[in-house]
């Protein structure tokens, strides 16, 4: 849907109450949204309600650590 190739990632993580969470990052031009199927808003990753740890690669597939960047 005009998303290019390396812009979409799974991330891992844990939501409000300690529950295992994965959801979806887009990576734009103006910072990475959060994608979530729990919240019909999309948000910048940094005001996201979740603890992330683990960010798929899109160039390797591998899990790798995330650390959510400052505004």
């Amino acid at each position: 849907a005009g998303w290019e190739k390396g812009s979409l990632m799974l991330v891992n993580g844990s939501n409000w109450n300690g529950e295992g969470h994965v959801a979806l990052i887009a990576r734009t031009s103006n910072g990475d949204l959060v994608l979530d199927s729990l919240n019909g808003t999309i948000l910048p990753v940094q005001r996201s309600p979740y603890v992330w740890r683990s960010l798929q690669d899109p160039s390797t597939n591998q899990w790798r650590n995330f650390e959510v960047p400052n505004e």
